[in-house]
């Protein structure tokens, strides 16, 4: 396995390096373009110092302290391109210097946790058995998986298409770290055939960000925050943390609930996916989070534009059962997210 490993990682580090030398090329002083090279740069040289590691049949600390740099630079990356959503430059490098000191402290924190590791003996867990270090590297991958969303959900229909290939190539990168880890969450540790398959997958990858590239060489993404999008990202980052809770309580019933384990495992998961959807379809909590994060996310009350085209389009439908004060209670229940209304 370890010659497969070599293999694996060797040609993704290679495919990522001539990536990495194309971006060099061509007209500088853009700065997506420039981001992009040095996360494929850091690509490239995490997967050839692991391709070292594997082949030397060593440890793989230094590999492991390569990966969060690695991580941070292709969540750099994605801040840098949800910047542009802000008209304002000091707004856009306010928000840029606010989520990569986030990142990057994470990031470090990382690199603490793997030299701690290095140094000690033993895995750093929780008493129900929760590996830190994995459960810290499954939190990276979801929040790639959400910067990845948010991008593609805050691109306007134009730049939809120059970005879609973007959103699919570092999407899948997270998704299989997704499933690495969490993987490696389950069965207490890291699957060797999917360690070393990882080198193999980062390779597919590139061809379809490189498409990325050349459909949009100037990186020029017109992309704009909304409510929607919020909410939508909101909800999906619940929805992962209830996801992540309800497998860690399953995996605690399985280990310690005896003759039982399986059978209760089987009730409290299907119990929890019950409440999941229930929570999912409430009008009532949907409600709550939409206020909650027009009071705290934005400075105005609504989506101006939006609300006046739904206005406007609701006024002049011509539906045959509805009159024009119906439909006028209706114009501007629908603003409020009111069920109806009386005149």
């Amino acid at each position: 396995m370890s010659n497969i490993g070599t293999i694996s990682y060797s040609i993704g580090s290679g495919v990522f390096l001539v990536l990495s030398l194309v971006l060099m090329t061509g007209q500088r002083g853009r700065p997506h373009k420039v981001a992009l090279m040095l996360a494929s740069l850091a690509s490239s040289v995490w997967m050839a110092v692991t391709a070292y590691s594997v082949s030397q049949e060593s440890s793989l600390v230094v590999s492991y302290l390569l990966e969060p740099l690695r991580d941070l630079a292709l969540l750099a990356f994605l801040v840098h391109i949800l910047s542009a959503a802000y008209s304002e430059p000091t707004e856009a490098a306010r928000y840029r210097r606010r989520m990569l000191s986030v990142l990057a402290s994470y990031s470090v924190f990382l690199v603490m946790m793997v030299l701690y590791r290095a140094v000690s003996v033993g895995a750093i867990s929780t008493p129900a058995g929760i590996d830190f270090l994995l459960a810290g590297f499954l939190a990276m991958a979801i929040v790639g998986l959400v910067l990845v969303e948010q991008l593609i959900r805050n691109a306007r229909s134009e730049s939809r298409r120059s970005v879609k290939y973007l959103c699919m190539g570092l999407g899948a990168l997270f998704v299989y770290d997704f499933y690495l880890y969490s993987h490696a969450l389950l069965f207490k540790g890291v699957d060797p055939a999917l360690w070393n398959a990882r080198g193999f997958i980062n390779a597919l990858v590139v061809p379809v960000i490189g498409i990325a590239a050349v459909r949009d060489p100037h990186w020029s993404l017109d992309i704009f925050i909304s409510r929607r999008v919020v909410f939508h990202t909101a909800a999906l980052m619940g929805a992962g943390v209830y996801l992540l809770a309800m497998g860690a309580g399953g995996y605690v019933i399985h280990e310690y609930g005896g003759t039982w384990g399986t059978i209760a495992q089987v009730i409290f998961l299907f119990g929890a996916i019950l409440m999941l959807s229930i929570l999912l379809f409430s009008a009532q909590l949907r409600a709550s989070l939409r206020v909650l994060i027009n009071k705290h996310f934005f400075h105005y009350k609504f989506e101006y534009r939006e609300e006046w085209l739904r206005f406007i389009h609701t006024l002049t439908s011509e539906e045959p059962t509805e009159q024009l004060r119906e439909r006028t209670i209706k114009a501007i229940a629908d603003i409020y997210q009111c069920p109806g209304g009386l005149l």
